[in-house]
């Protein structure tokens, strides 16, 4: 800025604003940058969750009623 001002001998006043403007996107950029990082932190978890829905999918009982015939024989409980 001494070499703008002092040497080039330009006003101060457009420096601070390209500045300021510098200043106000490289905080937008790095805004967008934690956000993406979050993102691919939360990746694995995601991942592993639709790994075990998967899982529990491919595991689960098959809906129905089964209808029992009457007890033929008896029912026994032993050492219970």
């Amino acid at each position: 800025m001494a070499v703008y001002v002092g040497v080039f001998d330009q006003p101060l006043a457009p420096m601070v604003v390209a500045i300021l403007l510098l200043y106000r996107g490289m905080n937008a950029i790095l805004g967008v940058q934690s956000a993406w990082q979050y993102t691919m932190g939360s990746i694995g978890s995601v991942e592993m969750v639709e790994l075990e829905l998967k899982a529990l999918q491919a595991h689960r009982e098959e809906n129905g009623w089964r209808t029992l015939g009457p007890l033929q024989h008896r029912i026994e409980l032993d050492k219970v």
